[in-house]
């Protein structure tokens, strides 16, 4: 009865998990991008939320740039975008 594991074997099964890691690896990156550009819209989404709250306490205009696009608040605080 054997108790070790082969070269061939070891070298089959090194392969193995460098094809995995290569197939795994491009997906884990497009999984990394499509996160970062998620957390970048919540947080244009809440940026908006701040403004239209404070321009309805403060009862003033604002302009802001979100994600390189103009907007304007409002004094009752409707959010419109900029041309």
């Amino acid at each position: 009865m054997r108790s070790a594991f082969t070269l061939i074997e070891l070298l089959v099964v090194i392969l193995i998990m460098a094809l995995v890691i290569g197939v795994v690896a491009p997906q884990g990156s497009k999984m990394f991008t499509s996160l970062e550009r998620s957390t970048d819209h919540m947080k244009a989404l809440h940026q908006i939320s701040q403004e239209k709250a404070l321009a309805f306490i403060k009862l003033e205009e604002k302009r802001i740039l979100l994600l390189d696009q103009n907007y304007s608040v409002s004094i009752k605080g409707v959010l419109t975008k900029d041309e």
